[in-house]
């Protein structure tokens, strides 16, 4: 078993709380332009926002015209007239600031720090994500950020993951794992270019896709967490979908009551194992 060199994670809704940052962002950019804010906005924004997002994932659209076109059609649909450039860039301010982490995030870096080199891979926009991180509680244990405004492409596109790769040293692709909430943009993409990769998946969707072809020759995990954490005992699940089966393969994330991760092992059931190491790896079905 060849263990991960490489864990690469995705930014915001697996490392980063974006839902608690995008909601408080846009109360304060409106503040800011001296405008009441109404709950319905937020959705509204949402709605707008999801969809512009999903383009870039096809390669329709960049991430730069994202940036405007959001607020474009946001002030469009509640008849607010402001500079959907100027609103984008208080916004892009306030969001820059917002650095609270999903919880346990943290944590779980800091004990997997020292065994194995840690990326963060997004479809996040500059200023934000680097603003983010600098302010964060995990910015030591990130060696390095690839985010798709720089490199003109966003994921699940190959060349955003060669480039990505290229940014890490080429490592061999089989000492690489990708971790995030995305089914298309950071699990299947992952999976195209021959990485293993980990969904993270605490609202436990259903993929909207299976993987089909050569996506079996990869491993890959749904990652389930309970919806409290931390508790005197939480696990977290790594169920194994390539084979269809219904028993739960991988690794258990045992949390003490203060929420600190103090052991993350492999097992084939849910019994404890002796081995109390801090290791993340591919598990054969």
């Amino acid at each position: 078993m060849q263990p991960y060199q490489w864990l690469l994670f995705d930014a915001d809704g697996t490392l980063f709380d974006y839902d608690r940052a995008e909601s408080a962002a846009l109360q304060r950019a409106f503040r800011l332009i001296g405008a009441a804010f109404d709950p319905g906005y937020l959705t509204t924004y949402q709605r707008i926002n999801q969809a512009l997002w999903q383009a870039v994932e096809k390669g329709e659209l960049t991430p730069g015209f994202v940036k405007v076109r959001r607020f474009e059609l946001l002030l469009q649909t509640i008849g607010m007239a402001h500079p959907p450039a100027a609103f984008s860039a208080s916004y892009l301010e306030c969001l820059a600031e917002c650095s609270e982490l999903v919880e346990g995030a943290a944590e779980v870096l800091q004990g997997l720090q020292g065994k194995y080199r840690m990326a963060i891979l997004t479809n996040g926009l500059q200023a934000v994500q680097r603003g983010r991180l600098a302010r964060s509680a995990i910015r030591q244990y990130i060696a390095e950020i690839i985010i798709s405004e720089e490199i003109g492409v966003a994921k699940p596109a190959k060349e955003f993951f060669d480039a990505a790769l290229a940014r890490l040293g080429n490592p061999s692709r089989r000492e690489v794992l990708m971790i995030g909430d995305g089914w298309n943009s950071d699990i299947r993409g992952a999976i195209q270019q021959g990485l293993d990769a980990c969904w993270y998946n605490p609202g436990r969707n259903r993929p909207n896709s299976s993987p089909k072809g050569r996506y079996s020759k990869s491993e890959i995990f749904a990652l389930f967490v309970p919806s409290a954490v931390p508790s005197s005992r939480s696990f977290t699940w790594l169920k194994d979908l390539r084979s269809g089966q219904t028993g739960f393969l991988s690794a258990i994330t045992e949390l003490d009551k203060s929420g600190v991760c103090n052991q993350l092992w492999p097992t084939n059931d849910v019994e404890r194992t002796s081995q109390k190491e801090i290791a993340v790896r591919s598990v054969s079905a």
